[in-house]
């Protein structure tokens, strides 16, 4: 929300903890508290720096400016231990060939690649699963051992598994598309570059150079 106002109003420069302590009283005198008991939390332990990320795909009605709708498609990597996140958004169902190139830009984005990632069993990375053995897609697999890193294949809409990547895509819908205007899937790309530099990765205050993609990228130099 703090990043929406500003990208619509280049004035409103409040800092984050000054805008929290605004909504968090707006709440309170409106009613509208967020109960603890209703947040999805997951129960898997947080795994080690650059050890885990997590991968997932959503989709969305967005309107276009034209005023009709347009359904768009989108890819999530999130690591698991900073919680950064990249999405890459398509105006076509992914494909195993549009998916690895998501990759290639996520890994570029985070300035290197978990050890492993995990996924549900999607159409675009398995086959089938025969007897507890998973075969997965010819491309995709020979992605996977060019680049390196290892898979873990769970079911979909587990929390227990892959619960930071799944809250993500719902975050990316309620807090970056949702009052979206669509003006073309390039334009979409660059807005969401900018939206997770400046407010979703950004951790630190918004008027300072560090991003969690600096802090990573010095964890992989080390």
């Amino acid at each position: 929300m703090l990043y929406r106002l500003r990208e619509i109003f280049p004035e409103f420069n409040y800092k984050r903890a000054t805008f929290y302590r605004y909504v968090k009283l707006l709440r309170e005198q409106t009613g509208y508290v967020q109960h603890e008991e209703s947040r999805r939390r997951g129960i898997r332990s947080t795994p080690e720096p650059g050890y885990e990320g997590q991968v997932d795909f959503g989709q969305f009605k967005i309107v276009d400016i034209y005023g009709g709708f347009r359904r768009i498609y989108f890819f999530v990597m999130v690591l698991s231990y900073s919680n950064m996140r990249f999405v890459y958004f398509n105006s076509e169902p992914f494909t195993t060939a549009t998916s690895i190139i998501a990759h290639e830009y996520a890994f570029r984005y985070f300035g290197g690649r978990p050890q492993m990632l995990v996924y549900d069993q999607d159409r675009v990375f398995v086959v089938s699963e025969n007897y507890g053995n998973i075969i997965l897609v010819k491309d995709f697999e020979e992605y996977v051992k060019k680049v390196g890193f290892s898979i873990f294949l769970c079911h979909a809409y587990d929390p227990m598994s892959k619960g930071r990547v799944e809250a993500i895509v719902g975050h990316t819908k309620r807090h970056f598309l949702d009052g979206r205007v669509y003006c073309g899937i390039d334009s979409l790309n660059s807005l969401c570059l900018e939206w997770l530099d400046k407010g979703s990765n950004c951790t630190f205050d918004y008027h300072k150079n560090a991003t969690p993609r600096m802090l990573f990228e010095n964890a992989i130099r080390e």
